[in-house]
Formats: structure tokens, C-alpha cells, sequence
């Protein structure tokens, strides 16, 4: 038995990210670059490139997983979107995230308390939605800032 075309195998793997970290969609193409910045590798990922059974990850990626194009928990997808997404990013990266930190999540905007607070109970709502069976808050207030509970 030959080893595996390794290009065959990026191809696949990119699929296979893509349909992690943003579930229902394709990657159309892998592009790799060198530690110069200069492209060294640039192809289409064809619908048929998949993974054999021996190269399928035997889990998927545990804990949270908040991109640009979404999240999931446990491999699950959440459906947070804009703002809320922000939000709950900047949760997940802080084990208590203080109201200077999450105002990293409007940019450049110097964000009031009472708009965090409410973005917080939206981002709670939509969380509960996700998971109705978690006994419990799922993130909780603090003295200077906000925890999130499900880890």
C-alpha cells in the first residue's frame, strides 16, 4: 500500500476544517504560504476530497470554538451571530472577562456598560436556546465583570 498523496490529504483536511469551524460549508480552496509571506501553493479543494475512515479525527474538538464564521461547543453549532458572537468570543478567551475587555468586542467603539449588559442577556437567551437541558446561568455576573459557566 503507497503512503497518501499528501496534496490529497491538505485538500481533505481543509474540507474538513472548514466544515468544523462553519458547519454546511465547503472550502473552495487551500492556499499555503511560506515564512516570507510568499505564496507557495495555491489550489481548488474538489467536492469529492474527503478523509479515508483511518484519517477522520475520532472527536470532534472539545470545548468552544468561536471564528469569524461562527461557533460550536463540543462540535456542536451555535447559532450566535454579530455582536453576540464577538461577545461570547471574548467570554471564551477570558476566564472572567471585564467590562474593559468585552468592550474589545465593539472595536473601536467605546461601548457603554448598559449596551454590554444588554448584549450579555441576548447572548444568555441564545445560549439558553442552544442549551435548554444546562442546569443553571450560563454565564454569570462577577464584582467587575462577566464569567461564562459552560466549558
Amino acid at each position: 500500500m503507497s503512503p497518501p498523496d499528501p496534496i490529497r490529504r491538505l485538500q481533505a483536511s481543509a474540507r474538513a476544517a472548514a466544515e468544523h469551524v462553519a458547519p454546511g460549508e465547503r472550502a473552495a480552496r487551500v492556499v499555503v504560504f511560506d515564512t516570507r509571506g510568499a505564496k507557495v501553493l495555491d489550489m481548488t479543494v474538489p467536492a469529492s476530497a474527503s478523509v479515508t475512515e483511518d484519517e477522520r479525527p475520532a472527536a470532534p474538538m472539545a470545548g468552544w470554538c468561536v471564528t469569524d464564521r461562527g461557533a460550536t461547543f463540543d462540535g456542536k453549532a451555535v447559532p450566535v451571530t454579530g455582536r453576540k458572537r464577538d461577545v461570547l468570543r471574548v467570554l471564551v478567551e477570558n476566564e472572567t472577562a471585564t467590562v474593559d475587555d468585552l468592550r474589545a468586542a465593539w472595536g473601536d467603539y467605546k461601548a457603554e456598560e448598559s449596551t454590554i449588559r444588554w448584549q450579555i442577556g441576548e447572548l444568555k437567551k441564545a445560549l439558553k436556546a442552544s442549551f435548554p437541558d444546562y442546569p443553571g446561568e450560563l454565564i454569570e455576573a462577577t464584582g467587575n465583570g462577566y464569567r461564562l459557566l459552560i466549558r
